[in-house]
């Protein structure tokens, strides 16, 4: 299943699974704008547009899915789920 595996940001930086570049199908442009009471607004990747690499992961599927400019709907992994939510690590939630 095709899932957003990593993302870059502004800075150049990339943030996620990107351990094997041969796999990465493609990438999208992400606008990454939650609506200010999401549990996303207080990410530290919140109202940029953000670059994702698209590809077969092995890493289970994330709980949302995110619409690029461009193309359809995509789920992203878990991974990148937590980090754009702004979690520090997998299974660590930020602080309320």
């Amino acid at each position: 299943m095709a899932l957003i595996r990593a993302f870059r940001t502004a800075d150049g930086r990339w943030h996620g699974e990107l351990d094997d570049p041969l796999t990465i199908e493609g990438f999208a442009v992400l606008p990454f704008f939650p609506h200010r009471q999401d549990a996303a607004a207080g990410s530290p990747y919140a109202g940029q547009y953000l670059v994702a690499a698209v590809g077969d992961s092995p890493t289970p599927p994330g709980w949302t899915r995110f619409l690029p400019l461009r193309g359809q709907a995509l789920y992203a992994t878990a991974v990148v789920c937590w980090l754009l939510f702004g979690g520090d690590e997998p299974d660590q939630w930020p602080a309320a």
